[in-house]
């Protein structure tokens, strides 16, 4: 049971420096290549502790590999396009200028009612209002509508509008989270001035965020009286 456990943990540290190496993706977001070195991933991984009779080295070695494989193709494809368009395929533009192209749409296996499916997702009613819909090599769709259908941008309307940026979660559940002070620009001392003008303390905090506009949201924890505030 300890060498269970003990090849466990050993596969479960290499699985997370392996990915970690590899880079953050979502599993919708991989693409073919990395979903194979996923699923080899997982099977060496299942492998190495369900079967103590298996050496260890034999599981951490092809997880090695696999890691180097993948990093040696991802950059092998970044330095050749033609590579790269044969790992990764290329984008299908199943709607051009507001025409549905069928033979793309056959090519990439794509039936009509999969890719209303997609609109629907996206809050598009009518396969009329799309001008460019373009399935990704990740298997994502992106969608331009056409210009009428677009809602109007405020410089379009001649409204003024800030640039808010990114929000910074500054403290989060009663805890400061030093590294998003300093992402947001601010000084300790602003924001003590800011919790001071509220009334509160960290600890009594759910969430205190800003973005780079200067717009502050700050919500109470339930087991609080106060409630959440913004500003």
């Amino acid at each position: 049971m300890i060498t269970v456990a003990i090849r466990t943990f050993i596969i479960y540290i290499a699985l997370n420096i392996t990915l970690r190496i590899l880079g953050k993706r979502q599993i919708g977001e991989l693409e073919i290549a990395e979903l194979v070195s996923t699923l080899l991933l997982s099977e060496l991984a299942t492998t190495a502790i369900s079967d103590p009779g298996v050496p260890l080295a034999f599981s951490l070695l092809p997880i090695l590999l696999i890691m180097s494989f993948e990093l040696l193709t991802s950059d092998i494809k970044n330095r050749s396009p033609v590579l790269k368009r044969i790992f990764e395929g290329s984008p299908g533009v199943l709607i051009r200028r507001g025409v549905l192209d069928q033979k793309e749409m056959r090519k990439m296996r794509i039936s009509v009612e999969e890719l209303l499916s997609a609109f629907r997702l996206q809050g598009i009613v009518s396969i009329s209002d799309v001008y460019y819909a373009i399935l990704e090599q990740n298997g994502q769709l992106s969608v331009i509508l056409r210009k009428e259908k677009q809602p109007p941008a405020a410089e379009e309307m001649g409204i003024p509008v800030k640039e808010t940026g990114i929000s910074h979660a500054i403290i989060v559940d009663g805890q400061i989270k030093n590294e998003e002070l300093l992402a947001s620009g601010r000084t300790e001392r602003w924001l003590e001035n800011a919790l001071h003008a509220r009334g509160v303390t960290p600890k009594e905090i759910f969430l205190f965020s800003v973005d780079d506009g200067g717009e502050i949201l700050c919500i109470a924890r339930e087991n609080k009286d106060k409630k959440g505030r913004k500003k």
